[in-house]
């Protein structure tokens, strides 16, 4: 068999920590590569490659051509180094089937809080709340609940989503008692999707919280490095597409990044 091809990356930058699920001492990152195509037409121009790498890498590395996900050189570095984490949240979002004028909760807990949150917001979800550790922080138009204390916040999000025409949940904190939140005040035909790995094993109330709910539950770990994995891309591809699209725009990357 042969080797994967392979090409030489410039590192630009590196996906600050904790932006992934992965073993910690990967990460990904952004540098150049020559446009072929350019090449060969004479001229000059270059693409940003992402790649997975270790943490420890700086200066020129060779990756692999087929775990790389090439995006235009116009986006500045820190808004390449944002589609893969904007992709999981718009493929995120579709895969729970949020709509228009519906509930959306979200429990945080990785550096796609943000992310989440605008995609909710764009879906036009109404009204967004965050199942935070602690209030505060959050986006405009989205409402924090304290999940310090499971009691008082399941009182708090009972009454916000009492009268609630559809719901969607993405549980990105991995903690029992916040999935155990989510089953609680989710409606009839509400679906959930559990984000994160769980940190212990977690005993529902299967009969009334799942199966008279008629819920829809689906477990994934939303972590952008499984866009580099060649097998999972590929229902992600058009996802990648839409998140550079909005990242080219200055006030939406302003949204996404913290910026506005």
């Amino acid at each position: 068999m042969s080797a994967e091809p392979q090409v030489e990356l410039g590192i630009a930058a590196l996906a600050p920590s904790g932006d992934g699920y992965a073993a910690s001492q990967w990460t990904y990152g952004v540098g150049r590569e020559p446009s072929r195509a350019m090449r060969e037409n004479g001229e000059t121009g270059d693409v940003w490659l992402l790649s997975p790498l270790p943490r420890s890498a700086t200066g020129t590395v060779r990756v692999e051509r087929l775990r790389c996900i090439s995006v235009p050189a116009t986006l500045e570095s820190r808004r390449a180094l944002a589609v893969p984490m904007l992709a999981t949240a718009l493929w995120a979002w579709e895969e729970v089937g949020l709509e228009l004028g519906e509930t959306a909760v979200y429990a945080s807990g990785t550096a796609l809080d943000r992310m989440i949150g605008c995609v909710a917001r764009w879906r036009g979800a109404v009204p967004i709340v965050r199942l935070a550790a602690a209030a505060g922080g959050s986006l405009d138009g989205v409402e924090d609940i304290d999940a310090t204390d499971a009691d008082v916040a399941l009182k708090q999000l009972s009454e916000t989503v009492r009268n609630a025409r559809g719901f969607a949940a993405i549980d990105l904190s991995g903690r029992g008692e916040i999935f155990d939140i989510l089953l609680e005040v989710l409606p009839r035909w509400g679906r959930i999707l559990l984000g994160a790995p769980r940190s212990a094993r977690v005993t529902v109330d299967f009969y009334n919280n799942v199966h008279r709910k008629g819920a829809y539950l689906r477990a994934v770990c939303l972590d952008p490095m499984a866009l580099f994995d060649p097998a999972r891309r590929q229902d992600r591809l058009e996802h990648v597409e839409r998140a550079v699209r909005i990242l080219s725009d200055d006030y939406l990357a302003g949204l996404c990044l913290g910026d506005d």
